[in-house]
């Protein structure tokens, strides 16, 4: 399969090659129609490079039966020195003298497999004519050569810029007659924008597979990531569903390949939005079967606990969704300034995917919307047993009718429902750390009970501030860059927050932008930073509840911690501690931070 896989890869690139030569360097393979696995080329440096000006370089590329799972193992056959290349540790510098002794061996050199020389290249490279006539290279011209690459043309007559700023006042008018509208455009178009707008910027985007290079633009291309599945091994809870979002088509998929670009293994397909052309042509038909089949392999298709009730589909939706929504948090953890880029491509790639499934079936929003509202108004649907992890269960704020800082009709927000229960299920933790705080009452204990409560728990708290942080954005970046056409005064509030959001994700193709994603890598560092509850409050935007209440709260906490039993009081029961579902109660009570992910 590894071999086929590679053969079928390379085949496709070589054909590639052969019809989109690239300017300056070719190769090809060294028995064209016999062995794919053995390749020769040739690279001309530019004609004004102040060392190397018009040197032809020869090398050739190995590739192993598991290609494009493994690199090509690369052998530069024309020997040069080269500042990229360091010798034991130091550092090269490379002057004139350099140039002229390696003009000479390459001069002399002659490929033996190929038949290769200084005076005819093999393979001929497709590179510019001024640097086939630098001083120095006697190499004969190929004809027909193209002087512009398209990306080059595109760029010399700013065509880029007048094509995304056509597509942001089509998305801005939304005409009738899309066709008269461009011909008008461009009837009246004099020279190219200096620049493009900001929102026009959002609409410039290609996302490509990370193997295979191919674009999602190109005919018949499904693209998504690659997700890793670890089945129930503790109960139905403890599936994982981890990814580290390289772009993977679906032919790459189905052709065999099972490690990432990252060298990440995955064991799924999972397809991605990006816009509404390839989700609705290509991407949707195929992700609810994706779907079923990464809940089969955690163990769920055929789990009592999670398919009953009426919309054991939407469940299931929700639930893995979930899981991967829960693991970009957990890779904030690590404290890398890139885990915060990763974090937030992630989110925006799921909640992309569950507005996308929610419009192709709306039982899925409604089914979210149920689950938020018994959980806020009714305490029994609180509990691990009936909500066993609320990393899971917090991304279905954002596709319910309530969002975290709404006021409810009695007054409570649910910002503040969500911290209290949060609070109930890191009793255990704080009990394990400070066993004399399970006592309630004490007036000297007490005034210190808020002090000593935090560090235990702060882990869990600030994984949710985390994810707060981005709900509570995502205003702001829905009225910057979500289409004017979004806004409805006929439509519902909560339905109309969707709409935005919706169009935002499509206008940024689920990506989030270089700003949004500088801009959440100083919340993350805020957010990391936090040391104290009332931090945390301001964190989440609830507001401090003030000194006495807290202490009230985790008092709250620790007596509902026992009743539930979540921990048992010292000397009750065997284990000292763990009693009746506690133990484990912070990983399922904070998003999960113990939780394997990328």
């Amino acid at each position: 399969m590894a071999t086929k896989t590679a053969v079928k890869f390379l085949s496709r690139q070589y054909k590639e090659l052969t019809e989109k030569p690239l300017l300056g360097v070719a190769a090809e393979p060294l028995n064209e129609g016999e062995d794919l696995f053995h390749w020769h080329g040739n690279f001309f440096f530019p004609h004004d490079h102040p060392v190397y000006a018009g040197l032809c370089l020869h090398f050739k590329m190995d590739f192993d039966s598991d290609y494009p799972s493994s690199s090509p193992k690369v052998e530069l056959c024309t020997a040069m020195r080269h500042s990229h290349v360091v010798d034991e540790d130091k550092e090269v510098h490379v002057g004139i003298s350099d140039g002229v002794t390696a003009r000479q061996q390459a001069e002399g050199f002659a490929c033996k497999s190929c038949q290769h020389t200084y005076a005819k290249p093999n393979p001929a490279p497709q590179v510019e004519e001024a640097s086939l006539q630098a001083p120095g290279n006697t190499s004969v011209v190929p004809e027909s050569i193209p002087v512009l690459s398209a990306n080059e043309y595109l760029q010399r007559h700013r065509l880029s810029v007048i094509f995304e700023e056509l597509k942001l006042q089509l998305c801005q008018s939304q005409p009738d007659s899309p066709y008269d509208f461009c011909s008008e455009y461009f009837k009246h178009l004099s020279e190219a924008p200096s620049e493009v707008p900001k929102a026009a910027a959002a609409l410039s985007y290609d996302i490509q597979c990370s193997i295979t290079g191919v674009s999602f633009t190109s005919p018949g291309v499904v693209m998504g990531i690659g997700v890793e599945v670890i089945p129930c091994t503790r109960g139905a809870a403890a599936f994982q569903i981890t990814t580290d979002l390289h772009p993977l088509s679906y032919e790459a998929f189905t052709d065999g390949i099972r490690l990432s670009a990252g060298g990440n293994r995955f064991t799924h397909f999972l397809p991605l939005v990006i816009n509404e052309t390839h989700w609705q042509e290509r991407a949707c038909p195929l992700s609810l079967e994706c779907i079923e089949k990464i809940a089969a392999s955690a163990g769920l298709a055929d789990n009592a606990e999670w398919r009953r009730g009426s919309d054991p589909h939407c469940k299931v939706c929700l639930l893995v969704m979930g899981e991967l929504w829960k693991g970009m948090a957990v890779s904030l953890m690590s404290g890398h300034e890139h885990a915060s880029e990763k974090a937030l491509n992630g989110f925006f790639t799921i909640h992309h995917l569950m507005l996308a499934l929610a419009r192709e079936t709306p039982e899925i929003q409604k089914y979210a919307t149920q689950m938020v509202a018994a959980f806020l108004k009714d305490p029994s649907r609180r509990t691990k047993k009936v909500t066993p992890d609320l990393g899971r269960f917090l991304p279905m704020l954002l596709l319910s009718d309530y969002g975290w800082a709404d006021a409810l009709p009695n007054g409570l927000v649910p910002g503040r429902i969500l911290v209290q229960e949060l609070f109930t299920r890191n009793a255990a933790w704080i009990l394990r750390a400070h066993p004399d705080l399970a006592e309630v009452g004490d007036r000297s204990r007490e005034s210190q009970r808020h002090l000593r409560s935090w560090e235990p728990s702060a882990t869990g708290l600030r994984l949710t501030a985390f994810q707060v942080r981005y709900m509570l954005r995502l205003p702001a970046w829905c009225e910057h860059l979500s289409s004017p056409g979004a806004s409805n005064p006929a439509v519902p509030q909560q339905a109309e927050r969707h709409i935005k959001q919706w169009s935002m994700l499509g206008l940024q193709g689920g990506r989030p932008s270089q700003k949004m994603v500088e801009f959440f890598q100083a919340e993350t560092k805020k957010v990391q930073g936090i040391g104290s509850y009332d931090v945390f409050f301001q964190a989440i935007g609830v507001g401090s509840p003030g000194q006495d209440r807290l202490i009230a709260m985790l008092q709250e906490a620790v007596n509902e911690s026992e009743r539930l039993g979540y921990h048992q009081k010292k000397g009750k029961g065997k284990g000292g501690g763990k009693g009746k579902g506690g133990g484990k109660g912070q990983a399922n009570g904070n998003g999960g931070h113990n939780s394997r992910g990328r």
